[in-house]
């Protein structure tokens, strides 16, 4: 089952970066919010599906910094902290792991992220976001 959830968070974060400009800004924090809540609820993920799953959190909030200047970034820092601070030993170390994921994220050069583009010749291909 982990492997299967692994490859679940995978399919989702390739479906955000390929389908970003298509989603409505209220549906991304809805999932975004979803996804934190999953994994702080279910505390028998694998390690590496806890770290996948925090992973697309992390894509969401850089490729949502993109087009808000940073706006909503904030406010996933904020609760971050807020899981930090006054979190139990589970939000601690979830918060911990999203921030250091978050930093890792932002600290590459690029923003290592591709979208799905189709020119008016109706070829399709995948491009760098730079």
């Amino acid at each position: 089952m982990d492997y299967v959830l692994f490859e679940a968070a995978g399919l989702i974060k390739e479906a955000l970066i390929r389908d970003w400009s298509l989603l409505q800004e209220s549906d991304i924090l809805s999932l975004r919010q979803y996804l934190l809540e999953y994994v702080l609820n279910h505390l028998s993920l694998a390690s590496f599906v806890r770290e996948r799953i925090l992973q697309v959190i992390a894509v969401m909030v850089k490729r949502g910094s993109v087009e808000d200047f940073g706006i909503e970034r904030s406010s996933i820092v904020a609760e971050i902290e807020n899981l930090i601070i006054n979190g139990d030993t589970v939000k601690v170390s979830t918060g911990s792991l999203l921030w250091k994921i978050i930093y890792d994220l932002f600290s590459t050069e690029t923003l290592g992220m591709q979208y799905y583009h189709c020119t008016d010749a109706g070829i399709c291909h995948y491009s760098q976001i730079q």
